[in-house]
């Protein structure tokens, strides 16, 4: 709501007309849906016509009393499987950041608000940052989702950050795991009383402090929710969290104009253990598109090399390095700084290819990603 309107996508591939039901302020942790005394308006039916497509602005859908009150959480049911989508588009810029699902029922593996977090089990952003860019950007990272703990009873996310620059960013010196919040809490755009109204049904036998606040669902900012790295301009780094699944949310690193309106990309939770390898493909190289690489070694243990190979569009080499990653650390460049040698403007495909090691015990993993950014805005997408 506010700044940003949203736009839902559906799919019908039948030959009938389908229903598609969409609920506002679905939290199945805190109460159960068909039991909710939601005010009226909550749920909204649309039909799909055969073989169509059809598009939803929520902001039309929905009546300011359930958006500007509920939280802006959305389940999606219908009568079979159908392909969606879902866009957030700032009203300012025009730019739009697509919206991965969640599904509330896979669970990590110690995704406990008891703190009990391996890092065997945790998720990652392989870039988190506070940083400077070019055209007097400055790029700052949110954690936007339904970040729940392991019983998807309170909204909190336990975050670790590892900069890129361990030896002077954030005051320098960081131990492994020093940067930890237990937990991080996000802004709450809702009723606060309805909230705790809620909580209170379930007749629990304490509240902690930090649960008591309203829906967390944003996470700005989240490289200064840190308390060692609240001061620094200039950081990037891996972030890792402990949550309900790597379906709860996403990043999304974006840059304020002067007006207020943003541009910028998103990034998924990857997975625990990363990538055994990753393709990218439609990397554009013009007068109008430049291309940054990205990399994050989640490894705790372990350095992993990573072969990074570039092909031409009929298939041909076009460039290909390895190099070695430490344990924890992050590298960003150009495409032609991290190649070292200037890229004809065309298509091209990447692959980063982690190798393994097995006389030394290592299994090669990768969270990489690449950003194509637009030449005259400035505007990012982020592949993954």
């Amino acid at each position: 709501p506010g700044q940003f309107r949203h736009n839902l996508g559906l799919v019908n591939s039948t030959d009938a007309p389908l229903s598609i039901e969409i609920l506002w302020g679905y939290n199945e942790a805190v109460y159960l849906t068909y039991q909710s005394d939601h005010p009226e308006g909550w749920r909204q039916t649309v039909t799909v016509d055969p073989h169509s497509v059809m598009v939803v602005d929520l902001k039309q859908l929905f009546p300011s009393e359930i958006t500007e009150s509920w939280p802006p959480r959305l389940a999606i049911l219908g009568e079979k499987p159908i392909p969606v989508w879902f866009s957030m588009i700032d009203e300012l810029t025009g730019d739009a950041t697509f919206v991965p699902f969640t599904n509330y029922h896979y669970r990590s593996r110690n995704a406990s608000w008891d703190g009990d977090n391996d890092p065997l089990y945790r998720f990652a952003v392989p870039v988190a940052a506070h940083t400077n860019g070019r055209n007097d950007s400055r790029w700052v990272t949110d954690l936007i989702g339904a970040m729940g703990d392991a019983g998807g009873l309170f909204d909190a996310v336990y975050p670790y950050f590892h900069p890129s620059d361990s030896d002077s960013a954030c005051g320098g010196d960081i131990p492994p795991d020093s940067l930890y919040v237990h937990p991080l809490v996000g802004t709450f755009p809702s009723d606060l009383d309805a909230w705790i109204e809620e909580l209170m049904r379930l007749e629990l036998p304490y509240l902690p402090e930090w649960a008591v606040g309203g829906w967390r669902t944003i996470f700005p900012d989240i490289v200064h929710g840190f308390e060692e790295c609240a001061e620094d301009d200039d950081v990037f780094g891996g972030l890792e969290l402990v949550t309900g699944s790597w379906f709860s949310g996403f990043s999304r690193t974006y840059t304020t104009r002067a007006d207020g309106g943003t541009y910028g990309s998103m990034l998924p939770l990857y997975p625990p253990g990363g990538w055994p390898v990753q393709h990218f493909a439609g990397l554009e190289m013009s007068e109008s598109k430049r291309i940054n690489l990205g990399f994050f070694n989640g490894d705790h243990e372990h350095s992993i090399i990573h072969r990074v190979t570039l092909y031409a569009a009929d298939g041909t080499l076009t460039a290909e390095r390895e190099f070695v990653l430490e344990s924890l650390d992050s590298k960003l460049e150009s495409i032609e700084q991290f190649f070292g040698t200037e890229i004809p403007d065309g298509t091209y495909g990447l692959t980063v290819m982690p190798l393994d090691e097995p006389d030394a015990g290592i299994e090669g993993r990768s969270w990489a990603y690449v950003s194509i950014i637009d030449q005259l805005t400035n505007d990012p997408i982020n592949l993954w």
